[in-house]
């Protein structure tokens, strides 16, 4: 219905432990050949958090918020951002049945701001004022049971009172002095909605003629209403079943909302809009069985940038179908010892094929399971039940012969926006991930290059997410450093252990019940099985790689990062602990050695009590170079706030989210950080890089008032494009 007030609609990785070794015997790093490894501009480089602290969200205003509700307001509880005519300015629940053809229950006036008690309104026949007219169809014949709202000053929010016409057409709405716009609502959507104007009617707020009151009865303010025109089609589920009781929210390009209606028994819908008009329709399940999104020329979409417009001439529109697919189910975690469960390079020494054989060619989408899949070690045994909704993970390539990258998901196509995964020529590059997998348990890739290259995938499941509540729940905390190896210094603090790896020496380092810097008190009970966090290496002085889980040996063969000599690596993990502990190893050339750092930025614990996760398609959400989400380069040392909640599948309410951010092309060497918030330059970081290199990496935030902030960090006047992908939301 025109000019109704606009709605808010709503739409992983928790980062993946230990990717096996990369080469026959365990991989030396040396042999890869060089890239460039000059040390990021990190002050003190740790990556940043995975799912921060969780902030408190607001309840939005005018919330019914319990008992049934009137016609067109939410139900309780249900995306209480949407109030329609008929619920703004209710504060509590209504004694009407949220049945359709209810006329909503009055709220509670809202006098203009310029009418004083001492100049209210006295009519002749010592009552209040009011605004007065007949509504007819066309030849004149009343019609009953519109519904007119008058509103102060032409204000889209200054909904001041309301009535509905008696059985002739005539109607009465009572009012102080002030000046109005009238608009009418039919709620049976037979006859056309919108505003009274001098020439009788108009479908445009824009064209509303304004009715000033003084001190008398205005009279005369007829109007009369043109048959609808209406968007019908049909919601159903997989298989073809309809769908009832869906909300089909017609959107409008400039006044937001203007209508909608319910999908009947059989999963047909008709709405009424304005003629000449231009629509996205956007379909909701208050049950939260159903996903919610929008009507595409494919049959639905998640993101509003791929809905598809519904033009609207002087006719009804049919066959605007769409299938919605099943929502997110909330999942808990279970964590694993590593289990390879992909390795195309062929079974020789140490390394042993598993998923697929043989390289993956540029531009080939191939498919491998996870659920159900047998793993390297495991026999027969498999690591993923089939009724895994997601897992956490390590991906690495190897072997790549030209730049470029590899996009992991339930379903890939050969081209597309999301990405895991970006690489140079002969680098050995390893991202963590969290991932919904297919229905079938399995999980996608693509290689992404020049025609005729090929790469080399693993992929190393670290747990799994069941969607009951048999697993484990997430606790986000803000990062806190239970280890730095590092010597104490400028903005450096030695914790956990001292000194630096040595080539092939487990070192076990406490987590549990450890006051990490940064946090007031010690924030990972002694029970927790399992904890997310970023995984730094520095001060190389060879190439390797580092390993970290539960517990280690000498010659590991797992792998969670690699790094040249003299370069900054983060990686995010999920890691199950070994009695609140955690063990190392760093294995490069002998004789050499490196510093590691470790942030926690959350914990698991067995039942209850934390948050779920929820997978989805993954799905990006900003691309600088192209102002999808932000716009323009990222300026040095200038953070930026990208909102999120409500965006595409990612709903109002989530606590946070878990995805990949890229940083694309930077001008200068630096580094990157998300999190909830960023004041000032941060002292840790999600990603480093050299100038014009593009790397990514997996992470978890928590959302701050629905946003997170991203900040790219270089040298005087450098600037970076970002790229970032969802992948799930914790709530």
């Amino acid at each position: 219905m025109a000019g109704r007030p606009s709605i808010l609609l709503s739409l992983t990785l928790v980062v993946g432990l230990a990717s096996q070794a990369l080469a026959s015997p365990p991989p030396d790093p040396t042999t890869a050949p060089s890239v460039s490894a000059t040390v990021a501009a990190t002050p003190n480089p740790t990556a940043e958090p995975t799912v921060a602290a969780t902030p408190t969200v607001p309840a939005p205003a005018m919330n019914p918020q319990a008992g049934s509700t009137p016609e067109r307001c939410l139900p309780p509880g249900r995306n209480p951002t949407l109030p329609w005519p008929g619920c703004v300015g209710q504060t509590g629940s209504s004694a009407k049945t949220n049945a359709r053809g209810i006329v909503p229950a009055a709220p509670a006036r809202v006098a203009p701001a310029a009418a004083p008690l001492a100049s209210r309104c006295v009519s002749v026949s010592g009552g209040s004022c009011s605004i007065k007219g007949k509504v007819t169809k066309a030849g004149g014949v009343g019609l009953s049971g519109i519904d007119v709202y008058a509103s102060v000053d032409s204000s889209s929010n200054g909904y001041y009172n309301s009535a509905s016409t008696a059985a002739d057409g005539t109607y009465s709405v009572t009012v102080d002095p002030g000046t109005y716009t009238l608009n009418f609502s039919d709620y049976s959507d037979t006859y056309g909605n919108g505003y009274y104007s001098t020439g009788g009617f108009t479908y445009s707020s824009s064209g509303a003629s304004p009715v000033a009151v003084s001190s008398a009865d205005v009279t005369g303010k007829n109007v009369t209403l043109p048959l609808a025109v209406h968007i019908k089609g049909k919601v159903t589920k997989a298989g073809g079943v309809g769908l009832s009781r869906i909300a089909v929210l017609v959107n409008f390009s400039s006044n937001g909302i203007y209508n909608y209606a319910y999908s009947a028994a059989d999963g047909t819908y008709s709405v009424a809009v304005a003629p000449g008009g231009t629509y996205t329709l956007f379909f909701r399940d208050y049950s939260g069985i159903y996903g919610s999104g929008y009507y595409s020329t494919g049959g639905f979409t998640y993101s509003s940038s791929g809905a598809s417009p519904v033009t609207v001439s002087s006719a009804d529109v049919t066959g605007k179908n769409v299938t919605l697919p099943l929502a997110p189910a909330a999942s808990t975690y279970h964590a694993l010892a590593p289990a390879r469960v992909l390795d195309t390079r062929p079974t020789i020494g140490v390394v042993v094929n598993m998923g697929l054989t043989g390289v993956f060619k540029a531009g080939m989408v191939r498919t491998f399971h996870v659920g159900g899949a047998r793993y390297v070690g495991g026999g027969t045994t498999v690591a993923v039940p089939t009724n895994a909704t997601a897992v956490t993970g390590n991906l690495t390539i190897v072997g790549q012969t030209a730049t470029g990258l590899v996009a992991l998901g339930p379903t890939m196509t050969a081209s597309g926006e999301v990405t895991t995964i970006n690489f140079v020529k002969g680098d050995v590059r390893a991202n963590n991930v969290t991932l919904g997998l297919a229905p079938d348990g399995t999980l996608s890739a693509v290689f992404r290059s020049s025609a005729g290259a090929t790469v080399q995938l693993i992929f190393d499941v670290t747990g799994y997410f069941t969607p009951d509540p048999s697993g484990a729940t997430y606790h986000s905390l803000a990062p806190g450093r239970v280890l730095d190896s590092r010597k104490t210094g400028g903005a450096v603090v030695n914790i956990g252990l001292t000194g630096k790896f040595a080539n092939k020496v487990v070192r076990t380092f406490n987590v549990a019940s450890v006051k990490g810097l940064g946090w007031s008190s010690a924030l990972v009970p002694a029970g927790a099985t399992a904890v997310s966090g970023n995984v730094t290496i520095t001060n190389a002085t060879s190439a390797g790689f580092l390993s970290i889980g539960p517990t280690m040996v000498a010659v590991p063969k797992t792998s969670t990062l690699n790094v040249l000599a003299g370069a900054n690596v983060a990686n995010g993990v999920t890691v199950t602990l070994n009695a609140g502990k955690l063990s190392a190893v760093w294995d490069g050339t002998n004789g050499s050695s490196a510093d590691v750092v470790f942030d926690v930025t959350g914990y698991f614990t067995t039942g209850p009590g934390g948050l779920s996760y929820y997978p989805i398609a993954p799905v990006r959400v900003l691309n600088s170079a192209t102002s999808k989400g932000l716009p323009g380069v990222f300026a040095t040392g200038i953070p930026r706030s990208l909102g999120l909640a409500g965006v595409g599948a990612i709903p109002a309410n989530a606590a946070g989210i878990s995805g990949n951010l890229t940083l694309v092309n930077p001008s200068s060497v630096g580094f990157g950080s998300v999190a909830p918030s960023i004041v000032g330059i941060p002292k840790s970081s999600t990603l480093n890089s050299n100038a014009h290199v593009t790397v990514a990496n997996g992470f978890d935030v928590a959302l701050a008032a629905g946003k997170v902030s991203i900040i790219w960090v270089g040298t005087k006047s450098s600037t970076a494009n970002y790229s970032l992908d969802v992948t799930g939301y914790w709530r």
